[in-house]
């Protein structure tokens, strides 16, 4: 019977033994292990990019996100799928802080032919004069090629759609009050509504605003109020 043979040691590998005393095929590899230096400079890179990017720029204008959407076409240069996650934390920053658009750091880059552009239209250079930044206006109604900023429309569209929702529910609240010839309150007190036209808006925002608004409102014909709303 043939014996086994011994495992060979070459260069910093060598056979491992099992427990039967034979020796197995994996290797361990005793080699030091170094530190890999990255051949290319992320942050430089990403500074070289940039400087390629500026030198292209051609200038801003404004558009209509909610019109235009149909026309944006995302993914060619930027293919990530959306995310939920991250659009759901800029509808709470356009909640909390509004919706700021005139800032390098929120516009969305478009790429596009430069004779697409309405003859005689020029580009504001940035954004600082707001005012003097023109609205983006093309020749034809082709669609659009658009670098980044899917989850920005994706926000700012259902944050839109939020809003509308909240004005629709309270439209009707308002119309279900107007129908009503008195207002009551938990406390049992009454309103009897002004016969002036205006009087209808301030309807949906009792009793908060009362005070505020209703001088103006429903003047001159002012009705009488509880005590605990009267208006001075």
């Amino acid at each position: 019977m043939a014996g086994k043979r011994k495992g060979k040691t070459t260069g910093g590998n060598r056979a491992t033994s099992t427990t039967d005393g034979g020796t197995s095929n994996l290797c361990l590899d005793e080699r030091p292990i170094l530190p890999q230096i990255p051949k290319t400079d992320i942050a430089k890179e990403t500074q070289r990019l940039d400087t390629q990017v500026a030198k292209c720029k051609a200038g801003v204008a404004w558009i209509n996100l909610l019109e235009m959407q149909d026309r944006l076409k995302f993914g060619k240069y930027n293919d990530r799928p959306p995310n939920d996650a991250e659009i759901n934390k800029l509808i709470g920053s356009f909640k909390s802080s509004g919706i700021v658009a005139m800032k390098d750091i929120s516009a969305i880059p478009i790429i596009i032919d430069l004779r697409r552009i309405k003859t005689g239209l020029t580009l504001a250079t940035g954004f600082n004069e707001p005012d003097d930044v023109p609205e983006l206006e093309l020749v034809d109604k082709e669609d659009i090629i658009v670098a980044s900023g899917q989850h920005r429309l994706a926000a700012l569209c259902k944050y839109h759609q939020s809003v509308e929702d909240e004005l629709a529910s309270l439209e009707k609240k308002r119309a279900k009050i107007a129908g009503l010839a008195t207002l009551s309150y938990a406390d049992g007190s009454m309103v009897h509504k002004a016969t002036s036209p205006t009087s209808i808006c301030f309807i949906p925002f009792l009793p908060h605003f009362i005070k505020t608004y209703l001088p103006h409102l429903v003047a001159p014909e002012k009705p009488k109020l509880p005590r605990e709303i009267q208006v001075p």
